[in-house]
């Protein structure tokens, strides 16, 4: 009997991988190039910053010193020829914070690293007859950067309390603080004009948005008790450590939330526990063209306040609600402010000075605060640039009686005499130049209105503009 002869077995066919989870793979693969490409054009022009730092002239922008009124060297005969010759979108913003990033670190990759040659432990080196990492690393055709250690420190933090510990950790020469300033306020006093001509400068990184008003709207009257979550966004999204980190803290980091100035009493002692670094900086105006600026915007916006008479354009209720408001009132908003910070850390200014002749000094004097180059940005240094102005739609004025105007002068005078008194007794701003100023305003107008009312009729109205 035969024996069957065995078949032989088919060539196994080679087992194919399974597919699928490769859509999710690939998806992720696309989405990390994407962001990776996003994030390298994005953060692209602040080189010129670091090399600036590098050079000797400028080592002396070092603010390791929180109560450093300027960082920047600036001769008396300077400051005199400046004052002489003075007469007295968030997309584009985060694309223009991500252009001088890539500036940054460029030069600094040409450089060796570091953004200062003095020699400072801090930078890594050891003072005296060893030699720095960094001249063995150019010795050895090396070149990288050793951060400092405020630098590691922030690069772990994730709430605003360890934010707090990263700044008792020492600095690089020239590093700034984290945030390094806040544009307070007050509201309709050129804040906006301030931020966009601040986001021009080199030195300076935007914030993703002017006034995400993390602390008020965010923190619940407590700054220490902010969720973490938030707190995170705040530190990582808003403020941009991580891109700070990437321009070796050589940006001055700020955020302009203007509702933090009306929140001084609670945030202000706060602030000062959180950050007792941080510089801060305020605008105030006349205050009746303020509180009709206020109201523009709002009708501006469509919204129409009961105490405005829209067939008349009668606004006198409405100002005179402003004016006798506490929670707007510039005595006991700045009050928590100047008790708070000592006078090297307030820069206020007067708004008349920002929009008029003076704006050239306003501006460089406030750059020398911050600690950035006074000169700079290099297209428009002594130019506000007004954003957000409406006293051109408005250019008639608004109607009210001579009366109505006194009562409303009254209570100005009051408001701006507590204010600037008390910041005058803190060194903070030269106050009886900016009161005169505004009672020459007054006068102007009273006069105009007496001027234009007949003999004997006080219900006759006169126009009184914006500002």
């Amino acid at each position: 009997m035969l024996e069957a002869t065995p078949k032989p077995s088919p060539a196994r066919a080679p087992r194919l991988r399974s597919h699928r989870g490769w859509p999710l793979r690939r998806s992720l693969l696309v989405a990390t190039i994407a962001l990776a490409g996003y994030a390298w054009t994005r953060h692209s022009s602040v080189s010129a910053v670091i090399a600036r730092n590098s050079q000797p002239p400028l080592q002396q922008l070092s603010l390791q010193q929180p109560g450093s009124h300027s960082g920047y060297a600036h001769t008396a005969a300077e400051e005199m020829a400046e004052r002489a010759s003075a007469g007295g979108s968030d997309e584009k913003q985060e694309s223009a914070a991500g252009k001088k990033y890539e500036d940054v670190t460029r030069t600094a990759g040409a450089a060796g690293g570091s953004s200062s040659s003095a020699p400072t432990a801090g930078a890594g080196g050891a003072v005296g007859g060893k030699a720095k990492p960094r001249e063995q690393q150019q010795a050895q055709g090396q070149h990288s950067y050793v951060p400092s250690p405020f630098e590691d420190a922030l690069r772990a933090c994730s709430s605003l309390s360890c934010i707090r510990e990263a700044h008792k950790q020492p600095k690089h020469p020239g590093q700034f603080n984290f945030p390094h300033f806040y544009l307070l306020g007050f509201p309709k006093c050129a804040t906006t004009s301030l931020f966009h001509h601040l986001i021009q400068h080199p030195q300076v990184m935007a914030p993703i948005v002017k006034e995400p008003d993390f602390f008020t709207n965010l923190c619940k009257d407590s700054a220490a008790a902010c969720d973490p979550h938030e707190q995170e966004l705040y530190i990582n999204t808003t403020l941009h450590r991580n891109i700070a980190l990437s321009a070796r803290m050589h940006m001055a980091v700020f955020e302009g939330s203007t509702h933090y100035s009306l929140a001084g009493d609670w945030l202000a002692p706060q602030l000062k526990e959180l950050m007792p670094w941080v510089k801060l900086v305020l605008s105030i105006r006349e205050p009746i063209s303020r509180a009709i600026s206020m109201l523009q915007h709002n009708l501006d916006h469509q919204r129409f306040p009961k105490c405005y008479d829209r067939e008349r354009r009668l606004i006198f209720k409405c100002i005179k609600a402003n004016l006798e408001d506490s929670s707007v009132r510039y005595a006991p908003r700045l009050k928590a402010w100047v008790e708070n910070f000592p006078g090297e850390q307030l820069h206020i200014m007067q708004y008349e000075d920002l929009t008029g002749s003076g704006m050239k000094t306003a501006l460089r004097d406030l750059k020398r605060f911050i600690g950035i180059d006074p000169k700079l940005p290099s297209a428009s240094p002594d130019d506000l640039g007004l954003h957000n102005a409406r006293r051109d739609n408005y250019t008639e004025g608004w109607p009210m009686t001579l009366q109505e105007y006194r009562v409303l002068v009254a209570l100005a005078r009051e408001d701006t005499g507590d204010a600037l008194s008390m910041v005058a007794r803190h060194g903070v701003a030269a106050a009886s130049r900016w009161q005169q100023a505004w009672e020459r305003g007054w006068q102007n107008n009273l006069q105009r209105c007496t001027q234009s009312k007949q003999e004997g009729d006080d219900d006759a109205l006169c126009m009184i503009p914006a500002s």
